[in-house]
């Protein structure tokens, strides 16, 4: 309950497209009434006891303390454990999300130095309705976006209102909204003019883009943008209380239909922790479509021309989920788009409520989403390696250094690493018995090579077959039932999937068990069960395409690459200590 005995809710209403805004009461009033000094809003303490408790992450730190006066009423920050997760990041202004909305208040206090300046002409953003670069008309047109955007990024520890979950980025105003009235429905210019402004927004230097609008027509224009636009795109569910993967093509909403590697969908959940669902507002789900959930019952935010007020809706639950990618980016500005999207929804919270709505199961984790972008074997710091035949651009380089470093490839000679040929079993078997060696298993090479017959009747004379005996002695490879193992067989991408997470529960005398149903394609596969676990464990993303894995597929030498250096990654944070080979 909350402190005057009833919901926030029932105080007042605020009806937009995907949104409803709440005025902060005063006293115990079923009136509306303007936003509330900080002396007469209700009693903080309750207000976090109906939110979910915090929970630490080992490793994080205690959780950042801010000076914002209505901090204690942000209850939506403690599930997501963003106090946790400022401990690693507040933000760098070196990122912007770019929110494509209404106008936002440039001068509302809890804003003041957040937003991004055009290098050329200074201004905050373009006006796509009425043309030039003044963002705002007035708090009746644009509190819609002035609320997002408070969410997102609202400055922390300046003693005043609210702390935005990335409070140290900027943000981009791309206005796109002919009209918002707090009475009638907002009217959208078109699908070409919001494709063009998602456009903009990536060549001008947006790191996330958020949407918090969506049509009931798909657009091949605005679909383009967002697959294009090389950033992590959020999309908000919206609040019709439909089945975005249902058989029922009408009832999805676009974007938040669309699935692409960077576009994450967002739900809204309520003060329960179960999708929201209130009598005013429904949230959009779909275990297909909506990867993960996000606060947005009684979440405090700006109102535009000063002051805060309660919202809900998947409106303001979509920026806590672009707040959340900022702060990847400004800790791991070398992750693609995709691997940020594959990381947020990996990592997200599961919740028995939100089992088989959304495609992880769970609520958004800031701290774990963050801690999960930290390669403890991996580090950034790496030297780049000389290949002549590696891409510096490709998603795989970094790892190819990182295994190169660590010895366990020295490519193919001639300074080649050879990154789209096929990756034999002999020559996995060999990355993996240096990875046994460095981590110090215990199982002595030497002697697994010197035990008279080989293990298996192909390998003999197999530049490999000192390696295979390893990993065979290890338990990572079984071999075929005719007594062979096939050395110079390509291996698949699920067969490779099986090998490395066989080595992680060698390593770590530890058995996983899969967790959620990741992809659609692996069902009835002979490694199933390994390809999910390798995805729980972020040791794969999957393939370009969302919620496939296409095991079948023979795995390259760099994509061999990320599966092994991920690998290496997961036992440092399990606690397995990898040394340096020579």
């Amino acid at each position: 309950m909350n402190p005057d005995g009833r919901r926030r809710s029932t105080i007042a209403t605020l009806v937009a497209l995907t949104a409803a805004a709440l005025v902060v009461p005063t006293t115990a009033t079923a009136s509306p009434v303007p936003a509330a000094p900080v002396s007469s809003l209700p009693d903080p303490v309750s207000v976090l006891v109906e939110g979910a408790g915090s929970r630490l992450v080992t490793g994080l730190g205690e959780p950042v303390q801010v000076n914002d006066p209505l901090r204690a009423l942000q209850w939506h920050l403690e599930p997501t454990r963003v106090p946790e997760a400022w401990a690693l990041s507040l933000g760098t202004s070196q990122v912007t999300i770019a929110l494509i909305d209404t106008g936002v208040d440039p001068e509302h206090r809890d804003l003041a130095g957040a937003l991004w300046a055009d290098p050329v002409t200074g201004a905050p953003g373009w006006d796509y309705v009425r043309g030039g670069t003044d963002p705002f008309v007035g708090a009746d047109e644009d509190w819609h976006g002035t609320a997002v955007a408070g969410i997102a990024v609202a400055r922390a520890n300046d003693g005043y209102g609210i702390a935005g979950v990335a409070p140290g980025v900027r943000l981009m105003v791309r206005r796109i909204y002919a009209s918002t009235s707090t009475s009638s429905p907002p009217a959208l210019i078109g699908y070409a003019d919001a494709a063009r402004a998602v456009r903009d927004a990536a060549s001008e230097g947006a790191d996330v883009i958020l949407i918090t609008w969506g049509g009931t027509v798909p657009d091949a224009a605005l679909f383009d943008a967002i697959r294009t636009a090389g950033v992590p795109v959020v999309a908000a569910a919206g609040n019709d209380g439909q089945d975005l993967s249902g058989d029922a093509p009408a009832r999805r909403r676009y974007p938040a239909a669309y699935r692409l590697p960077n576009l994450v969908t967002v739900a809204a959940s309520d003060l329960d922790g179960g999708l929201l669902d209130n009598g005013r507002m429904r949230s959009n789900y779909g275990a297909r479509h909506v990867e993960l959930a996000a606060p947005g019952d009684e979440v405090v935010s700006l109102r535009a021309q000063g002051g805060h007020a309660y919202y809900e809706g998947t409106s303001f639950a979509a920026p806590q989920v672009a707040g959340a990618l900022a702060l990847g980016r400004s800790l791991a500005p070398g992750a693609t788009a995709a691997e940020l999207v594959a990381e947020l929804v990996r990592t997200a919270r599961r919740s028995p409520e939100l089992e088989g709505l959304v495609t992880s199961g769970g609520v958004l984790d800031v701290a774990a989403f963050l801690r999960s972008l930290e390669r403890p074997s991996c580090s950034s710091e790496l030297p780049p390696t000389t290949y002549l035949d590696v891409d510096r651009s490709s998603p795989h380089a970094f790892n190819i250094d990182c295994l190169t470093w660590y010895g366990v490839t020295r490519g193919v000679g001639d300074d080649r690493f050879a990154p789209k040929r096929g990756m034999t079993r002999g020559e996995t078997a060999s990355f993996l018995a240096r990875i046994l060696a460095l981590a110090g298993d215990g199982v002595d090479s030497q002697a697994a090579a010197a035990t008279g017959m080989p293990t298996f009747a192909d390998t003999e004379g197999s530049v490999h077959a000192q390696s295979i005996e390893v990993v065979a002695a290890a338990g990572i490879a079984r071999g075929r039932d005719d007594g062979t193992f096939g050395p110079a067989e390509l291996v698949t991408r699920a067969q490779m999937a099986a090998f490395v997470v066989r080595s992680v529960e060698v390593l770590t005398d530890q058995v996983f068990v899969a967790g959620r149903d990741w992809f659609d394609d692996v069902n009835g596969s002979a490694h199933e069960a390994s390809v999910l676990v390798a995805r729980d464990l972020g040791i794969t993303q999957g393939s370009v395409e969302p919620r496939r894995f296409e095991p079948d597929r023979t795995i390259t030498r760099d994509q061999m690459a990320s599966f092994t250096a991920r690998l290496l990654d997961v036992l440092g944070r399990q606690g397995v200590t990898v040394d340096v080979g020579s």
